[in-house]
């Protein structure tokens, strides 16, 4: 009988109990570990049971960055969003000339100047914008964009809801490799605090302008596209390995050296666990991080706010993206 992946790691890694851990400091992993323990996961996980509820209830723990604590939102608020939307499929509000509209799997892409997916790496910039902004910011991109002759594609939600609202990345910006640069500087100069929320999804990296302040509700990640899954799916996996392997360790005695599961682990699923935002080069300089490092930092842990779970009414819909 084939061994699970928990089972393979759990003989080379047996540790203990999930209340007895060592992180190792302030790496990146804290910030994943504080997300596993909490309880009200625990107890919702159990509830849920494997399969594919499981793998979306951890793929909307990343997408809201492990936060469960619910913003509420109300139906004017969908319906105005989604007239907005609605206007630019009809053509009342029309992108500019040279931008490509598609549909995929309840989200709207617009293509900015041509492809920008044709390399193995793909930068990605996650805007956690208020959902009155949406329409107004991505408007502000296609234009900027256009004018400066940078190849991009971005997506936004096809329709409004309050899980959609509530998601880090409900707004995805995708870039080439030699663009990073430009991308940054180009996004700062559109950055408004006031019409961001704060927060970025798990692993990713938060961003920094030039003055090394953290842009607010922006992340950015390293997506893999020759791998054929996104950057959530991969992360969502992680952290569903992750999990199980401390549900088992419960059951043992000693100390579970966390930090060095969370290495194996990610190691597995080709992400570097020191920059969890960037996937691990088997060879060579890392394209995005060499060029724009110094405007990236890990998101750090800390304890969180009073959370409540509220998933329970959530699974009715798939918007995954």
């Amino acid at each position: 009988m084939e061994q699970s992946s928990e089972t393979i790691i759990l003989q080379e890694f047996p540790y203990g109990s999930r209340e007895n851990v060592n992180t190792s400091g302030v790496g990146p992993e804290v910030k994943i570990y504080e997300v596993l323990k909490d309880k009200d996961i625990e107890e919702r996980v159990k509830q849920i049971g494997r399969g594919k509820r499981e793998k979306d209830f951890f793929y909307y723990l990343y997408a809201m960055g492990g936060n469960l604590k619910k913003v509420n939102y109300h139906e004017e608020q969908y319906r105005q969003y989604n007239e907005q939307v609605e206007e630019i499929m009809v053509g009342k509000n029309q992108p500019p000339e040279g931008v490509e509209i598609k549909e995929v799997n309840n989200w709207l892409y617009f293509i900015i100047n041509g492809d920008c997916t044709s390399n193995d790496s793909v930068g990605k910039l996650y805007f956690n914008l208020k959902p009155s902004e949406i329409v107004n910011f991505l408007g502000l991109v296609l234009k900027k964009f256009g004018e400066k002759g940078l190849q991009a594609q971005i997506k936004i939600p096809r329709e409004g809801d309050s899980l959609m609202f509530n998601r880090r990345d409900k707004v995805v910006l995708y870039f080439e490799p030699d663009k990073a640069e430009e991308v940054l500087e180009t996004l700062e100069d559109l950055h408004d605090t006031k019409k961001f929320n704060d927060g970025v999804p798990l692993f990713a990296a938060e961003v920094k302008n030039k003055k090394g302040e953290v842009m607010r509700g922006v992340g950015f990640g390293e997506e893999q596209i020759t791998r054929k899954r996104s950057f959530g799916d991969v992360r969502a996996e992680i952290l569903i390995l992750l999990f199980h392997i401390m549900e088992e360790q419960e059951k043992q005695g000693g100390e579970i050296d966390f930090k060095k599961l969370f290495g194996e682990v990610c190691s597995r699923y080709g992400v570097d666990p020191e920059n969890p935002f960037l996937s691990k080069p088997k060879s060579g300089q890392r394209l995005f991080f060499e060029k724009i490092k110094d405007r990236l930092q890990n998101q750090t842990g800390g304890k969180k706010q009073g959370q409540k779970n509220f998933f329970h009414s959530f699974f009715r819909s798939d918007k995954r993206g």
